[in-house]
């Protein structure tokens, strides 16, 4: 056993000289220093590590695993407990999944729920703690030895996820031909989708968006002019939005569906996330739209 010391041979703990009663303790820690740890990667660390390209390879090689049994993945399940507001409710939410290739990692949600309304629209808001602040974690672990590898925000990441997930299913079951996107909502998720819609069908060349914020659907219009140089036509009804659309995209955080099937076109490829539950209206399914993913993605034949 020896004293872990400074230059000047004073013991320290952690890097730092100790002093009275512990000066004189002596250290058990291993000479050698085991550099592993688990590290936690911000939003921002990982919007530098990924894009959307990546992510949309990565999902597609995933659900073959999971086609071959490579892989295991159970879906979300959300959980409820009223709060001490009578309007509110905590929910936690969570899915898993692991494969052979050798990771494991289960998603944790920690949010507060609440109906809120504004320009006649009924929306779904949440936060933890606060309004603003939010709590989505990525717990990664090794299969091999079961080693905790990374805590990693999900912001970034689970608007890929989604956004790649659109795109595969329009990727494959779109019409060929498709060049128009019907969009509703100009938030993220219409941010991330326009650019993973982009990325497997460039053949796209107009896209026009309604919400029911003028100042939001003009600035999301601006941005995708500038930023990927296709037509965009900002829709002061919703009806607008559906008119020629190849791919029709609802992408809104509203409490209730916003999909509307007597304006749906026939042959459209349909994408729902949020709406209410995500699941297109009862009018949509009924005109014969065949659902290629869950609460994701259809085409109305």
């Amino acid at each position: 056993m020896k004293f872990a010391g400074d230059r000047a041979g004073a013991p320290v703990a952690n890097g730092k000289p100790l002093a009275g009663r512990n000066a004189g303790r002596i250290s058990m820690a291993p000479a050698v220093k085991d550099e592993r740890m688990t590290i936690f990667l911000s939003n921002d660390d990982v919007s530098g590590l990924i894009g959307i390209d990546e992510a949309i390879a990565t999902l597609q090689r995933t659900y073959l695993q999971i086609a071959t049994r490579q892989a295991v993945c159970r879906p979300r399940f959300d959980m409820q407990i009223p709060t001490s507001h009578p309007q509110r409710i905590f929910q936690w939410g969570t899915m898993e999944g692991g494969a052979v290739a050798g990771y494991f990692a289960i998603r944790m949600k920690s949010d507060v729920l609440y109906e809120r309304e504004y320009n006649g629209a009924s929306t779904q808001e949440q936060y933890c703690v606060e309004p603003g602040k939010f709590c989505g974690l990525i717990f990664l672990v090794r299969v091999d030895n079961g080693e905790p590898l990374a805590l990693i925000n999900d912001g970034v990441l689970q608007h890929l996820r989604v956004g790649a997930d659109g795109a595969i299913g329009a990727k494959y079951m779109a019409r060929k031909d498709a060049a128009v996107i019907g969009m509703l909502g100009s938030g993220g998720m219409a941010r991330i989708h326009t650019e993973s819609l982009l990325a497997v069908r460039p053949g796209i060349r107009r896209l026009q968006v309604f919400s029911p914020t003028p100042a939001n659907r003009e600035k999301f219009a601006a941005e995708v002019r500038e930023r990927f140089r296709i037509e965009v036509n900002v829709c002061d009804n919703p009806r607008d939005a559906y008119r020629g659309a190849d791919i029709l995209a609802a992408l809104t955080d509203s409490a209730v569906p916003v999909l509307n099937g007597a304006w749906i076109e026939k042959g459209t490829h349909i994408i729902s996330v949020g709406g209410g539950s995500g699941r297109p209206d009862d009018a949509t399914l009924s005109d014969g739209c065949d659902i290629c993913s869950f609460a994701a993605s259809s085409r109305c034949q």
